[in-house]
């Protein structure tokens, strides 16, 4: 009985594996098409917060979207996405690009920890996270292992080992 059910399971992994591979190569010859994460500011429901309008809608998605000069905003996006909608927390690097006046790297590179804490512990700057410390924490983390494992380009991470490995 056990041989059938392995055999079995051979056959409906494989199926699935096919199934999977086919819809991945569906989906990189499809157009690429800009993520709305940020919100949609053709949305009403999106446009409730009075202090993001459908403009600021537009430039955090367009700031995520920017791959290939601003990779580190898409993960640093992504690792806002826990314990908040996921529209707010899509919305964290260009509130945060607000803040310090832009979001190249090398500027974020610079701020110390406590700044990055007080950013996202300042009321006014309406991250609206849960657990601002730790959410600041996992940011400047994220900084350091950028800057020290892929040469400050997160656009290498999955395409290389991390330097530190190398």
């Amino acid at each position: 009985m056990q041989l059938l059910q392995a055999n079995f399971m051979g056959h409906y992994d494989n199926h699935i594996a096919q199934k999977l591979i086919e819809k991945g190569n569906f989906i990189l010859k499809s157009d690429y098409e800009p993520t709305k994460a940020a919100g949609d500011p053709e949305n009403p429901e999106d446009l409730n917060d009075p202090e993001f309008n459908s403009e600021q809608i537009k430039k955090a998605n367009d700031l995520i979207n920017n791959l290939k000069i601003y990779p580190h905003a898409f993960v640093l996006a992504c690792i806002m996405d826990t314990g908040v909608k996921a529209k707010r927390a899509w919305q964290v690097p260009y509130r945060f690009s607000q803040v310090i006046g832009g979001f190249e790297f090398e500027k974020l590179l610079e701020l110390e920890k406590s700044t990055i804490v007080n950013i996202f512990n300042n009321k006014k700057n309406n991250f609206g996270m849960r657990y601002p410390n730790d959410k600041a924490e996992y940011f400047h983390c994220a900084i350091l292992r950028i800057h020290e494992n892929y040469n400050d380009d997160a656009s290498r991470i999955g395409q290389t080992a991390p330097l530190a490995q190398k």
